[in-house]
């Protein structure tokens, strides 16, 4: 896989309001970020080189919803664990949810597969959607997240996502044992 140096600028092509919103975002709140480019990366198998290049464990992020479609939860966990949806529902206290369609996601947050991360956030004006983070990532001084595309990543520090660039966005994080 390739996988570029690293950089502590937004890439010089960006490629969707996304990306653009959320590096203005990072900007705007003095937030230090690293940053690599990469080939496309959907899988937490595909992240693994990410993880050793950047020295911090890539934390996968789910976009789930309820069969209704009412309520929307990004999911953001060690990439390791499995998401089982029956501990989900009973540790929020929420009807049994599933995998959000890739169309609705991106119609919800303008991410394709494999993009999606806490820092989506910034896409949800009306704050529709649940940040969940699960405890075991609030024990990574540093994590790794796609920037809402594929082919960029960024490292960043765990509580300036959470406590800062969460509470910009307007959305407190549920923090939850998964």
């Amino acid at each position: 896989m390739y996988i570029s140096q690293q950089f502590d600028t937004a890439p010089e092509r960006i490629e969707s309001r996304l990306q653009e919103s959320i590096y203005a975002g990072l900007n705007k709140l003095g937030i230090p970020f690293k940053r690599v480019e990469c080939d496309p990366a959907i899988s937490v198998e595909d992240c693994e080189e990410l993880t050793a290049r950047f020295g911090v464990p890539v934390v996968k992020t789910l976009f789930v919803a309820n069969r209704q479609l009412t309520r929307f939860h990004l999911v953001s966990m060690p990439g390791s664990k499995p998401f089982v949806t029956r501990d989900f529902a009973r540790a929020l206290n929420v009807s049994r949810v599933s995998f959000v369609k890739p169309d609705i996601m991106m119609e919800m947050l303008g991410v394709p597969v494999g993009a999606v991360s806490p820092l989506c956030a910034i896409a949800d004006r009306g704050c529709t959607i649940q940040v969940v983070v699960d405890e075991e990532v609030l024990s990574y001084p540093r994590v790794a997240f796609p920037d809402g595309t594929t082919t960029n990543y960024i490292c960043l520090e765990t509580k300036a996502v959470i406590e800062r660039y969460l509470s910009f966005c307007n959305h407190e994080p549920k923090i939850c044992q998964l």
